[in-house]
């Protein structure tokens, strides 16, 4: 298909990759808003002020799309995560030395929060997905190469090996429960407004105190203390 297609019957020049953009833009926006069951093809084709045969011609159907949207975030999260491994490890060749690695584990979480703030849509649609159990990313995770996940997976069992983790934590579990921390900690912000929480003179509900607090939490959990 040529990069700009005129539209049969009218004066309308379509450019394929703007209107795939648009198309995805307007997806990603309705599967945060209603999740994968409550969005339907029509909303996002009202959404993207395209009509739906050209959703289908681009991408097939509603769970391609899915893909189509998931994949351009973890591609996103993947270059994330394998710049700020790649940049850690050559800052130091002592990898493991427990203050480096504490503040590696830091930098990791404070990414991966920032990571969702910075792309709520992303973060509303995890929270959806585990609202429904992971069903609809149950039947579309095998198109996802977890590219970044065994690098840091290995330095995290590396790190273990080497004392600096607690034993009795399992490595993938720990991993997998950062990654729902990171998307759904953001979300308590609104929770201070409605929920009479008691807290010290310390606390404020800003999303940067929020942060600190969980990425303290979970770095001092997962450190070895002799």
């Amino acid at each position: 298909m040529d990069k700009n297609k005129e539209k049969r019957g009218k004066n309308r020049i379509y450019d394929a990759q703007k209107t795939r953009e648009t198309i995805l833009a307007a997806a990603g926006s309705a599967f945060a808003d209603h999740g994968f069951k409550g969005t339907s093809i029509d909303s996002i084709a009202a959404e993207a002020g395209y009509n739906k045969s050209l959703i289908f011609q681009y991408f097939g159907n509603k769970q391609e799309l899915y893909i189509k949207v998931l994949s351009q975030i973890d591609c996103e999260m993947s270059e994330l995560l394998t710049r700020l491994v790649e940049s850690s490890l050559l800052e130091s060749p002592d990898i493991y030395n427990k203050q480096w690695f504490k503040s590696f584990i830091r930098i990791i979480l404070e990414s991966l929060i920032d990571f969702m703030i910075d792309h709520p849509h992303f973060m509303r649609l995890m929270n959806w997905e585990q609202a429904q159990g992971w069903s609809s990313f149950a039947k579309v995770s095998s198109q996802f190469e977890p590219t970044h996940f065994p690098q840091i997976e290995m330095l995290f069992k590396k790190a273990q090996e080497s004392d600096l983790i607690r034993n009795d934590l399992d490595i993938s579990f720990m991993l997998l429960l950062i990654l729902q921390i990171s998307w759904s900690v953001p979300s308590l912000k609104p929770l201070f407004k409605c929920v009479p929480v008691s807290t010290d003179h310390l606390f404020s509900d800003t999303l940067d105190n929020i942060r600190e607090q969980t990425v303290r939490f979970i770095v001092d959990g997962i450190i070895n203390t002799p």
